[in-house]
């Protein structure tokens, strides 16, 4: 990539920084799919999208792109932590759970890490109390057709 190339890239972030800034996602998205096309492995440009798409509510996107980061950042933090926000979300709080281990071990001391750890953990606690308390409807609906 050329200066002038490279100096496009880093216009398209910015500006696409400046998009997730003011809450507009799905423009943001717009603008760094621009800046995959000239580098399609611009740590930025995959994070960018990848917060974007959690943004939006589109967490299996997301994981993917978030996956591409972390093939070329295995320790790349911030994309562990949107990864177990997006497993969150979808209701599969081990593997956030598992997730955001990594994440320490990388920087144990990381306290944004350390605090989604405890939330984490915490609902994992509370879903298996309210199972415990409620078992699920299906077995009393069941229960009341036998009898």
């Amino acid at each position: 990539m050329n200066s002038f190339e490279n100096k496009k890239l880093e216009s398209l972030i910015a500006e696409a920084q400046g998009f997730i800034s003011s809450d507009k996602y799905e423009k943001a998205i717009e603008i760094l799919d621009e800046a995959l096309k000239m580098e399609p492995k611009d740590l930025a440009a995959l994070y960018g999208k990848g917060l974007s798409l959690n943004e939006l509510g589109k967490y299996y996107e997301a994981l993917v792109i978030l996956d591409q980061v972390l093939i070329i950042d295995p320790k790349n933090t911030y994309a562990l932590n949107s990864q177990a926000f997006a497993l969150h979300k979808l209701n599969r709080h081990n593997a956030a759970l598992d997730i955001l281990e990594r994440a320490l071990k990388i920087n144990p001391n990381d306290k944004a890490t350390r605090e989604n750890y405890e939330k984490e953990s915490w609902e994992i606690a509370r879903l298996v109390a309210k199972e415990f308390m409620y078992p699920d409807k299906k077995d009393k609906a069941n229960d009341a057709k036998n009898k």
